[in-house]
């Protein structure tokens, strides 16, 4: 299930091409440009006997849980094959990419091609374009870099590059990083691995985890994309902490830290999978995470506004083995508001952690549709979903939980404050009331207590695969349109 088809024919490329070319001329403008970074050493040098390049296919497809219709969204770039590229167009090359940048010659709708072979450490500072400015690979072969860093820059996109930690790279540092300086930059379908094995991260010890223990990417500015990517055995996932970030449809696929972060305001995270979860130091482990800052940079002294969480799976555990390591985590956490103007809708949320989804000082809350069940199959009093005031007491107000699906319910119904609950089904007995425990298929059985008791008035149109709503006499609670 991975969405991006990368190989292009000759004939249409250069049609492309050509039609490119016509329309810029034209209108008077320059056309854009392909130039070609070379590699400073092979894949074998650098990664002989440790890569499996198939692996961010072969991870999404491998992602049993996922319901039929469920799918990552995409974010297509044409990329020619090696085969259509031969050696004589490599007129347009730069020993690496930071010389590029500072030749002057690159502007904005260029391509860059990172050729076949390791690039090292992949650095962009001070590079301020007018509209996106393109680095990607070549379709059957992907360029390897240690790491991506971007500073003062605007107006970058990245595409389909493989990040990958060498061997002898130890430590905690973020794979991929953008700075407060830097503006409209996005990533997308790249593998991202702590190291070049990471796709062992089932059978690490402790000692391996601590030992790469790098994060994922952690981005900072405006208008930062993350989009369907897929990161492998690292510490956190995607922290995100600029205004107007997009974290969609990427898969976090074992980690040690939180899944996904999302500190600034007019945040997007949506249909991205998150699981695997290891315990490996004191850290309480979130599937996503989100806190409020003040001017000076004080947790829980600001105001986190405009949060959309929404169709994304977490999943606390998605291996067939037992393993010691495995965490107890905990689902959406939503901590030290306060929070104004979110809505957490048609997520599935797999955990064993008293916090399903939790919120911690909030106004013009929405909880909707969401399936919030024990990771274990367990019936109890957690996972939960809780709505509590900010620590500090400034009341929690004008709130709506409806259609959920849940374990555990902790939200009273509230006129004074505008807090609404209706029609949430707390499941006692999660065996009578999902398809597959085991398999972590919860879709609706024929008699669950959660079909059809959903109200119209407070529902999504559609579900988490998009199928809409309702099927049957009214919305079913949860994230699934089962029944």
């Amino acid at each position: 299930m991975y969405p991006l088809q990368r190989s292009v024919g000759l004939q249409f490329l250069l049609h492309s091409l050509l039609l490119s070319s016509l329309l810029a001329v034209l209108a008077g403008g320059a056309k854009a440009t392909d130039y070609y970074i070379r590699p400073i050493a092979s894949e074998a040098d650098i990664f002989s006997g440790f890569a499996e390049k198939t692996l961010a296919q072969t991870a999404r497809q491998g992602l049993t849980v996922l319901p039929e219709g469920f799918d990552f969204p995409t974010a297509p770039v044409l990329m020619p094959s090696a085969e259509n590229i031969e050696k004589k167009s490599y007129f347009n090359s730069f020993a690496d990419l930071s010389t590029g940048i500072k030749s002057g010659q690159v502007q904005g709708g260029d391509r860059i091609f990172l050729l076949p072979g390791y690039h090292g450490p992949l650095v962009v500072k001070d590079a301020k374009f007018q509209s996106p400015v393109k680095i990607l690979s070549l379709a059957s072969d992907p360029g390897i870099v240690a790491s991506i860093d971007i500073r003062s820059s605007t107006n970058i996109a990245v595409d389909g590059i493989d990040v990958w930690s060498p061997p002898n790279s130890v430590g905690s540092a973020p794979l991929v990083r953008t700075y407060a300086d830097v503006s409209f930059v996005t990533f997308s379908n790249l593998d991202i691995r702590s190291t070049a094995r990471a796709v062992d991260f089932p059978i690490w010890k402790i000692d391996d985890w601590k030992k790469y223990k790098h994060g994922g990417f952690l981005l900072d500015g405006d208008h930062i994309s993350a989009l369907g990517n897929t990161l492998t055995g690292v510490n956190h996932g995607v922290l995100s902490l600029g205004k107007n970030a997009r974290i969609e449809g990427n898969l976090v696929n074992g980690f040690s830290g939180d899944g996904i972060r999302a500190l600034g305001d007019h945040s997007s995270v949506k249909a991205n999978v998150v699981q695997n979860c290891f315990q490996i130091d004191a850290n309480h482990a979130d599937g996503f995470q989100s806190f409020s800052r003040g001017a000076s940079g004080k947790t829980g002294t600001g105001t986190v506004t405009d949060l959309s969480i929404e169709n994304n799976m977490i999943y606390e555990w998605n291996l067939p083995t037992v393993n010691p390591l495995r965490c107890k985590l905990q689902g959406i956490g939503l901590y030290d508001g306060m929070f104004d103007d979110v809505k957490i809708a048609n997520n599935v949320v797999s955990v064993s952690a008293f916090h399903g989804i939790n919120v911690e000082g909030a106004t013009d809350l929405i909880i909707l549709q969401n399936t919030v069940v024990n990771a274990r199959g367990l019936a109890g009093k957690a996972p939960w979903i809780r709505v509590t005031n900010h620590k500090d007491g400034t009341i929690s107000h004008n709130i709506i939980v409806a259609n959920n699906s849940v374990s555990s319910l902790k939200v009273q119904q509230d006129a004074s404050l505008s807090v609404i609950v209706a029609n949430n089904t707390v499941v006692d007995a999660p065996i009578r009331e999902y398809a597959s425990i085991a398999r972590q298929d919860y879709t609706l059985l024929p008699n669950a207590l959660s079909a059809n008791s959903g109200s119209s008035i407070y529902t999504t149109p559609f579900d988490i695969t998009g199928r809409l709503r309702p099927l049957g006499t009214a919305p079913d609670a949860g994230a699934f349109e089962s029944q």
